[in-house]
C-alpha cells in the first residue's frame, strides 16, 4: 500500500514543484489532468486550482520527525524583543478574560490552590517589546538544594493566534530556563498532539516525552439549547428524556454548606471503585480559594439533584473566564444509575453555564484506561457529543 500526505497552500506561483524537487523533497503533483482539461481554464477552473494549490508527499514510515526537521534547516527567530514581566492579579485576570478557550491550570486561583499545597507558584505576562502576548504560570520545585524544575502545565496562553509569536515564545522560554542556570524546564504545552507540534518542539530543541498526554472533550456552549440537545448521542439523550419524567429537582448548592458533604461522598465512591481522580488536597484548596472569590467570572459551583426530599447527586464545576471545567460528580449508588440522574444533573448544569455566559465547557479529562469504572465515565462524557482533543504531551528543555 502507498500512503500520501496532502498539503493545501494559498499559492499559485509557477515552478514550486521544481524548486522543491531541486531541494530533494519527494513531492508529486495531483491530480493528473488530461491535456484538454489544462487547455480549457475557464471550464475546468476548479480542477486547475486544486492542482495549483496542492502538494503531495509520499509518506515513509521509516523516516522520523527529526530527519524531516533537519531537512528544513534552522529556524530564524528574533527572541531579543521578548521578556517576562511579573504579573499582578488584576492584570492577569483582565487578560485571562480575553482568552475564550482557556484552561483551569493557568488560572490565578488554581495557582493559589497549588501554593496552598506548599508549591512555589510564579506568574508572568510574556511581553514583546511593550505589548503583552501571553500569560505564563509556572510551578517551581527545588531539587538537590541548588537545582530547580520549572513546570508549565497547559501554558503559555496566547492572546491571539500568531504562528511567529507562538514559535518565538517557546524559543524564548527555552533560553530563559537552561541547565547552566541550574534550571530544568518541564513543559506540558497547550498544543495539539499532531505532527506539526512535534516537529516544532523538536526544531526548537525540546526533548519530547511520551508521558503526560492530556485528553478531554470540549462542548461549544455558543450553540443553541436545541442544537446542544441534538448533539447528544442517541442513548444519552434517551436516558436524559427518561430522567426528566422522574420528578427530579435541579438546584445550585453552596460551596460553604455543601462542599464537605460532596467531597466525603466522592471520596467514598473513588475508594469503593478503586480509582483516583484529582487529589483531595488540591480539590479542597481549590474550593477554599473559590469561596473567597468576588469576581463572578472566576467561581466554583456545586449543583445537586433532589428526589423525594433527598439529595441523590452532586457535581463540582469551576468557571474560569469564558470557560468552565467539570471536576467531579457523585450519584447515589442505590437509585442514581437506574434513574439516569447523572444525565439529568450534567445536562442542566451545562445549560446553567450557558446562561451564565460561558462559551466553552471542558469535561475534565478522558482517562482512556482499561478500568471498567473509568471506561464507564469516559463513555458518559463521550455521550455529551463534544469534540475530543489531545495535547502533545511533555517536553523538556535543559
Amino acid at each position: 500500500l502507498s500512503f500520501f500526505s496532502s498539503f493545501l497552500f494559498d499559492l499559485q506561483e509557477a515552478g514550486k514543484l521544481v524548486v522543491l524537487r531541486q531541494q530533494g523533497w519527494p513531492v508529486v503533483e495531483w491530480p493528473e489532468l488530461a491535456p484538454e482539461v489544462s487547455a480549457n481554464a475557464m471550464q475546468h477552473s476548479v480542477a486547475l486550482k486544486i492542482k495549483a494549490n496542492r502538494i503531495i508527499f509520499s509518506v515513509h514510515r521509516s523516516l522520523n520527525i527529526g530527519e524531516l526537521v533537519r531537512k528544513c534547516g534552522k529556524l530564524k527567530l528574533n527572541i531579543a524583543s521578548f521578556r517576562l514581566q511579573v504579573a499582578e492579579r488584576d492584570s492577569w485576570e483582565r487578560h485571562f478574560l480575553k482568552i475564550e478557550k482557556n484552561n483551569l491550570s493557568q488560572s490565578w486561583f488554581y495557582g493559589d490552590a497549588k501554593a496552598d499545597c506548599k508549591q512555589v507558584v510564579k506568574r508572568f505576562i510574556v511581553m514583546q517589546n511593550d505589548q503583552p502576548v501571553a500569560l505564563l504560570q509556572v510551578i517551581e520545585k527545588k531539587i538537590l538544594g541548588c537545582f530547580k524544575i520549572v513546570h508549565v502545565n497547559r501554558g503559555p496562553l496566547f492572546f491571539q493566534e500568531d504562528e511567529q509569536i507562538f514559535t518565538a515564545v517557546f524559543a524564548f522560554l527555552m533560553r530563559q530556563y537552561r541547565w547552566y542556570k541550574r534550571t530544568l524546564l518541564l513543559m506540558m504545552p497547550e498544543m495539539p498532539d499532531n505532527a506539526a507540534s512535534k516537529a516544532l518542539l523538536y526544531h526548537l530543541g525540546y526533548k519530547q516525552l511520551r508521558r503526560f498526554k492530556w485528553s478531554s472533550i470540549w462542548i461549544d456552549l455558543a450553540q443553541s439549547k436545541e442544537d446542544l440537545r441534538l448533539a447528544l448521542r442517541s442513548n444519552w439523550r434517551r436516558q436524559l428524556s427518561g430522567s426528566e419524567k422522574k420528578k427530579l429537582l435541579f438546584l445550585e448548592g453552596s460551596l460553604q454548606d455543601d462542599w464537605r458533604w460532596l467531597l466525603d461522598q466522592y471520596q467514598a465512591f473513588t475508594v469503593s471503585k478503586g480509582f483516583s481522580g484529582v487529589s483531595y488536597e488540591l480539590l479542597d484548596a481549590l474550593v477554599n480559594e473559590m469561596g473567597a472569590m468576588t469576581n463572578p467570572n472566576f467561581s466554583g459551583h456545586i449543583y445537586k439533584v433532589i428526589w423525594q426530599g433527598k439529595t441523590i447527586a452532586g457535581t463540582l464545576i469551576v468557571r474560569h473566564g469564558l470557560t468552565a471545567t467539570y471536576l467531579l460528580v457523585w450519584t447515589d449508588p442505590e437509585c442514581g444509575r437506574d434513574m439516569n440522574v447523572s444525565n439529568f444533573l450534567v445536562w442542566h448544569a451545562m445549560i446553567q453555564l450557558k446562561t451564565m455566559g460561558c462559551k466553552w465547557f471542558d469535561l475534565g479529562g478522558i482517562a482512556k484506561k482499561d478500568s471498567m469504572v473509568l471506561k464507564g465515565i469516559d463513555s458518559f462524557k463521550y455521550g455529551l457529543g463534544g469534540v475530543e482533543y489531545q495535547l502533545v504531551g511533555g517536553a523538556l528543555a535543559f
